[in-house]
């Protein structure tokens, strides 16, 4: 608002030359210039502060996402060791499954994690970190001798370990890696019990 004032006060000085100068246009000419080189200077620097702050803005949801992911890589680490030293897992084919489903999506999403850099690809993780929780919550209901909670809005399934290994083998290696990657640098920001 005060750059505009400024530059309608420097529009009457031009006019007000115009008219002292008997009609010399050079005057006028200095004063449009300097007006046109003053409008684009504010709008540039609008845009760039309009441009800081959404980079701001987005830098903030990045880092609560990537909160949330650490977090919830951490409760699926806890309940997988949870649910793996049950000896019945073994036993259940239907626990079984969900329980390989849960490890496979997080190790995909911990090896993820680390590239994601837009909102929409921390979103995602999210999402899928919500499934493989509900699937360890399912395995441990199976267990436990009931229903396997109700849920709508399953994600496809996470691709399976590799056929020669076994599903012990499969999640102690995804746990480790995900504790090793807390140790390289990258902070884990919640208390773990692994």
């Amino acid at each position: 608002m005060m750059m505009m004032m400024m530059m309608m006060m420097i529009g009457v000085a031009g006019f007000l030359l115009f008219r002292r100068g008997n009609g010399n246009l050079v005057p006028l000419l200095v004063v449009a210039a300097v007006v046109l080189i003053g409008l684009l200077i504010y709008r540039t620097y609008l845009s760039q502060r309009d441009r800081r702050r959404t980079e701001q803005i987005e830098r903030a949801d990045i880092d609560s996402l990537t909160e949330k992911v650490e977090s919830m890589l951490g409760d699926a680490a806890n309940k997988i060791l949870e649910v793996e030293d049950r000896p019945a897992l073994f036993d259940s084919p239907e626990a079984m499954e969900h329980f390989q489903e849960a490890v496979s999506t997080f190790g995909s999403v911990d090896d993820r994690l680390e590239s994601a850099t837009t909102v929409g690809q921390l979103r995602s993780l999210v999402s899928e970190l919500d499934a493989a929780l509900w699937r360890l919550d399912a395995a441990q209901a199976v267990l436990d001798g009931r229903a396997a909670p109700a849920r709508t809005d399953t994600l496809p399934a996470a691709p399976r370990p590799a056929p020669d290994t076994t599903i012990r083998d499969a999640s102690s290696e995804a746990i480790a890696k995900w504790m090793d990657r807390g140790t390289r640098g990258r902070r884990r920001r919640h208390g773990r019990s692994c």
